[in-house]
């Protein structure tokens, strides 16, 4: 059976860690009312959009065909690893599609000290990572919803919860670039000599790599708790 060994959900709040320590923030990530935050982001019209579908889950499921999840896993895996590798190889090489700003790949060294490259890149790398983890989401809700009641049921759930979300999601990762933002300009003006773009560059883009790879592990939260149950599923059926 296909294990999520390599998937660690302690890092969920890795991304809000990184925002604290580039902006200076002191927050607490553990005291918070989840229901009450929840229904802040919804509003009154999306909780009633969300009452009316959860009201209308299937009781009786359709074009139930069975079988194993295990191959579902094993490309949800896969497709995460793949991922990953993208995010890395845009930070090592010059043959990738969006790769990093950097004289190497003809960005002018003049621009280099400002944001802006390093804006068009990150934003670009956002939505590239919400469409692959739109499509990983929708295939594992299409493959769930075949398997039994319950996961149709819970991959229609799903769907519901994204669609009334997306729109608040999207708003709070929009946030990240805006602290890269802050922590490059805070890093230049706080240079004592003459700012060393240098010396810099090469710890920014680690910097850089490390927050995309925390925003990539916090949009696929969502997806890992749909495989982990499947995997509940797999192991009570099996």
């Amino acid at each position: 059976m296909a294990q999520m060994n390599s998937i660690s959900l302690s890092d969920r709040s890795r991304l809000v860690g990184m925002i604290c320590d580039l902006t200076d923030l002191n927050l607490n990530t553990y005291d918070y009312n989840l229901a009450e935050r929840l229904g802040s982001f919804l509003g009154v019209s999306g909780s009633m959009n969300l009452a009316r579908g959860i009201k209308n889950l299937p009781s009786s499921g359709s074009g139930i065909k069975g079988g194993s999840s295990h191959a579902v896993i094993e490309e949800f895996l896969d497709s995460r690893e793949r991922l990953v590798k993208q995010l890395i190889d845009s930070f090592s090489s010059s043959d990738v599609h969006n790769s990093v700003p950097s004289e190497a790949n003809g960005v002018r060294r003049e621009a280099l000290y400002t944001f802006t490259p390093f804006q068009r890149f990150y934003t670009a790398k956002q939505v590239e990572m919400g469409v692959a983890v739109k499509h990983l989401r929708d295939f594992l809700r299409r493959d769930m919803s075949i398997m039994s009641v319950k996961m149709q049921r819970l991959s229609q759930m799903d769907l519901i919860f994204d669609e009334n979300l997306e729109g608040h999601i999207r708003k709070q990762f929009n946030i990240v670039p805006k602290a890269l933002e802050h922590y490059f300009y805070a890093s230049v003006s706080a240079s004592d000599k003459e700012f060393d773009l240098d010396t810099f560059l090469p710890e920014f883009y680690l910097t850089m790599r490390d927050l995309l790879l925390a925003e990539l592990d916090a949009r696929m939260q969502p997806l890992i708790g749909l495989v982990e149950a499947l995997q509940e599923y797999e192991e009570q059926y099996e």
